[in-house]
């Protein structure tokens, strides 16, 4: 009974170790591409033969693809899409992440107002 109890437990941490690490985009472009009535299928098939992620899947022309290039893939996206308008969203999307989600410490000044705003009495 304690082994079946343990090897749930180790199963229920690996479970939880996979889970926590966050994938890293490192050098991943995200590139909008504006789709025109004489792109849109290109820009479609591109998307499905490079097996590509997107932010937005143009469904007709007018609408702008957003696509997720990883590292592995970029010569080859560059050089099928070439002639055509983008926009580079993002140059490296792991640094954009990384820079989103670093905070820096509040300043005491800041801690000072907040307070003032929290008690009635002090305003």
């Amino acid at each position: 009974m304690r082994s079946v109890l343990s090897l749930a437990l180790l199963a229920a941490n690996v479970v939880t170790a996979a889970v926590v690490s966050p994938f890293d985009y490192s050098g991943y472009k995200v590139i909008r591409v504006p789709t025109q009535k004489d792109n849109v299928k290109e820009v479609q098939r591109v998307i499905t033969d490079l097996n590509l992620d997107t932010w937005k899947y143009p469904k007709s022309e007018g609408q702008n693809a957003d696509i997720v290039v990883p590292p592995s893939q970029i010569s080859s996206f560059m050089e099928r899409i070439s002639g055509m308008n983008i926009e580079m969203m993002h140059e490296d999307l792991g640094l954009s992440i990384r820079n989103e989600t670093s905070f820096e410490a509040y300043s005491g000044k800041f801690i000072l107002i907040l307070s003032d705003c929290i008690y009635i009495s002090n305003s």
